[in-house]
């Protein structure tokens, strides 16, 4: 299955809840696998992401002294449509969803998840 970067980036935190939460060996397993393709398109993005501040961007020093970068507001515009086509990509991710009755627990009850985690994951959990 191929997802959108951006539906990578914007459901990541969610994902890790997802990893954090005690379930079937097997579910578990598969979910980790997802966790640890998604982690490096991420990491990806972000690396571009960087690298685009960089080439859009300049040094700028704040009161304290400390500096970073920030893309120049002359350059704005360019910067978000780089990221927009950047998160516009899709990647393969897994073979197939995770049906929703397949969150359990070894003892066989259902998994507690939030609303806004599966409402996040929805390119993910069916059912």
């Amino acid at each position: 299955m191929k997802v959108k970067i951006g539906t990578i980036v914007n459901s990541y935190d969610e994902l890790n809840e997802l990893f954090n939460t005690p379930m079937k060996a097997i579910v578990a397993m598969y979910v980790s696998s997802i966790l640890e393709v998604v982690s490096k398109e991420k990491e990806a993005f972000e690396e571009k992401k960087v690298k685009l501040i960089h080439e859009l961007g300049e040094e700028v020093h704040d009161d304290d002294g400390e500096s970073q970068i920030s893309v120049k507001e002359e350059n704005m515009d360019e910067f978000y449509k780089k990221i927009d086509g950047l998160m516009e990509q899709e990647v393969f991710v897994c073979e197939e969803k995770i049906n929703v009755n397949d969150l359990t627990t070894s003892n066989g009850d259902l998994i507690n998840i939030t609303p806004r985690c599966i409402s996040k994951l929805k390119w993910l959990i069916e059912g």
